[in-house]
């Protein structure tokens, strides 16, 4: 029998990486073992975008159905095929693909409050050296950027625009088959794991229930010193000797000390905010997550 597929498909940066490591340790589900391959995406659409490492981000695009079908390890529990590409959000192309492969498809979207959704975004790029300009200046600029064809993560505007993006992926595939979660909900990582389960009709056991914690995988910040850095992630020999020695505590404090989290000014919330008023009163009508409230 044809296993049922799930789909995490957005928005970037919205705690897709941490749902999908979540549901990964479900018995009936056989998680990808690249999490965003990118496979349904048209081929022009993902292998000429333009901006500052889009090349190394294309390298990792899954071309070949026999390698993408080589990325599910499964067993005779297995009843979902999951995988978490982000991109397939904004992508016509890679939405219709997977309607027309798959008979059984279900789909979940993270939301997270577009403003900071945005800034999350101008994070990771400046932290992985990406981004060069400051965050105002990246606002400015993105209709260049755009023009440009910069991958879609550089567009801190247009991909939190999420009315425009669900309206599309609501003309796809029927609402009962889609499950939004708003990112505040993975808090409380037991009720959303319930949440997720009850939608794809899988068992919820006490072998599933694990401890809540509120650290995301991809938690965006800077590096304050990279020599130390590199240090705390080395796996020398010695290094993997002094920080067995070295107490869970303290290796925790000098990651935070050598870890610095910019935060967002009053100006950007505020031009961001009035960007996004029809996002918000959209949304809310539309799938009911109000994120004025937060």
């Amino acid at each position: 029998m044809e296993q049922k597929r799930l789909f995490i498909i957005g928005f970037p940066k919205c705690g897709t990486s941490s749902l999908f490591d979540v549901l990964a340790k479900h018995e009936a589900i056989a998680s990808s073992s690249k999490k965003e391959p990118h496979f349904f995406m048209d081929r022009n659409e993902v292998l000429n975008f333009q901006g500052k490492g889009d090349d190394v981000w294309q390298k990792m695009v899954v071309t070949s159905e026999e390698k993408y079908n080589q990325l599910f390890s499964t067993s005779p529990k297995t009843e979902y095929l999951m995988e978490g590409s982000t991109n397939y959000i904004y992508s016509t192309h890679a939405l219709e693909n997977i309607r027309k492969k798959f008979s059984e498809v279900k789909i979940i979207v993270c939301l997270r409050d577009p403003v900071m959704r945005a800034f999350s975004a101008w994070m990771h790029l400046k932290a992985g050296e990406r981004e060069n300009l400051t965050f105002y200046e990246a606002l400015q600029n993105e209709n260049i950027r755009i023009n440009d064809n910069y991958e879609y993560l550089w567009r801190y505007k247009m991909g939190g625009q999420y009315e425009k993006w669900i309206s599309q992926l609501l003309n796809i595939f029927d609402e009962a088959d889609i499950l939004f979660i708003n990112s505040k909900e993975m808090v409380n990582q037991n009720e959303i794991k319930k949440k997720c389960f009850d939608f794809l009709s899988l068992h919820t056991n006490e072998g599933n229930v694990i401890a809540n914690h509120t650290t995301s995988r991809n938690e965006g910040g800077f590096i304050k010193n990279q020599f130390i850095h590199n240090l705390q992630i080395s796996n020398s020999s010695l290094m993997k000797f002094v920080k067995g020695c070295m107490p869970i505590s303290l290796k925790n404090k000098l990651r935070r000390v050598n870890y610095e989290k910019p935060q967002i000014s009053k100006q950007e919330r505020e031009y961001l905010e009035r960007y996004f008023n029809k996002t918000y009163v959209d949304i809310e009508k539309m799938i009911g997550i109000n994120f004025r409230s937060e």
